[in-house]
Formats: C-alpha cells, structure tokens, sequence
C-alpha cells in the first residue's frame, strides 16, 4: 500500500520523461525483440517446450491477462498485471484438466514448464515494448518486490524476453 502511495508521488510527475528515457534507450531492442516475438508466435507449441499435458490448453484468458501490460504505467500496476497473469495460468489448467480422467489432471506445474508457457503467452501476446517494459520494472520497482513471490514473477518475465531476444 505505501509503496503504491510513493509511486505515485515519485515516480507519476516524471512518468513521461522516464519513459521517454527508457524507450530512446530501448527502442531498438523493443523492434527486435518485437520481430522474433512475432516468428515465434507462429510456431507449433512444441518449439516452446511444453510438456504434453500442457500442449492441448487453450491459453487465450492468460494472453488476454497479459495483454493489459499495455494499460499500466507504474511499477506497482505492472506486477498487479503479472500476478494475475500468473492465476490466470493456474485457472486455466485447473479448470481445463478438471474433466480429464488420466493421472495428470493433479499434476504441478514445473519450473520448465512455467517459463514456457510465459514465453508462449509473451509470444502471442500484442505487447510491442517488452525491453521497455522490463527496464521499466527492474529500474523503478521497490528492490523489496524482487525478494518474494512477484520477483519471481518479474525475473520469469525478463528470463521469458531475453529468451525471445535470443532467438
């Protein structure tokens, strides 16, 4: 809550001159990462790594859930989105493998399979400023967000872009 409250006091009178900053500065990035993003999208689940059971999912309400990135502005907004990006994962296997009736329907998600499917949703996503976004978070976030449960979010996040920067 007060780190909401200091966002916005710190960082919101400056948002436009960070950003314009942070854009200049990763601008070329964001085309490139953009180019490979959109080859990738293209491509058969197998290429992103999914285990089996996890290759038949319909993963539109994850993408949705994260294509609201585009909306946020500071970095507290930017994790809300992650988090629920991240439960919208969760709900859509519960809920997709509820009726199946082999021995998979309880089975965890593994750490492999949780930054493949980040960099599938990333990958059919229609986010064209993913290097902005994640010098962004990683520049302007509370260094305390990065020891607990959204850190791990943010560091799957840009593990996820560097991957598709990669390519």
């Amino acid at each position: 809550m007060i780190e909401k409250f200091l966002e916005k006091i710190l960082i919101q009178p400056f948002l436009k001159k960070i950003t314009e900053k942070i854009q200049r500065k990763c601008g070329i990035e964001d085309e490139e990462v953009n180019q490979k993003r959109k080859k990738l999208e293209k491509e058969d689940p197998d290429v992103f790594g999914f285990s089996d059971y996890l290759k038949s999912l319909d993963w539109v309400f994850p993408i949705n859930c994260f294509n609201t990135l585009k909306k946020c502005k500071l970095p507290f907004e930017y994790f809300n989105v992650l988090t629920r990006t991240v439960f919208s994962i969760y709900q859509t296997i519960e809920k997709q493998m509820e009726n199946r009736e082999d021995q998979v329907s309880n089975q965890l998600i593994s750490g492999d399979d949780f930054l493949s499917i980040f960099i599938y949703l990333i990958c059919h996503s229609d986010i064209n400023n993913l290097q902005t976004i994640t010098e962004f978070m990683v520049s302007y976030s509370d260094p305390s967000e990065f020891a607990n449960e959204t850190g791990y979010y943010l560091t799957t996040f840009c593990t996820a872009v560097e991957f598709i920067k990669n390519q």
